[in-house]
């Protein structure tokens, strides 16, 4: 058996990378999210964290769904 992330590690995470101030993401005056171009100045791993983030996210919906 898997282990399954909690409701709460899926929250905070995402809470925690889509915050603009963690440099991954920017935020338009709509409130729509869209990857920085300059994520790769404030995280080095930048690319392997929106990989991590996309994984989140896809968990996160099939949860939803299921």
């Amino acid at each position: 058996c898997l282990v399954q992330p909690s409701q709460e590690f899926l929250e905070e995470t995402l809470k925690t990378v889509l915050d603009p101030s963690f440099g991954l993401f920017r935020v338009t005056s709509e409130g729509r999210y869209y990857a920085s171009p300059l994520s790769h100045v404030a995280q080095e791993n930048h690319l392997q964290l929106l990989e991590f983030v996309g994984q989140i996210l896809g968990k996160a919906v099939y949860e939803v769904c299921v």
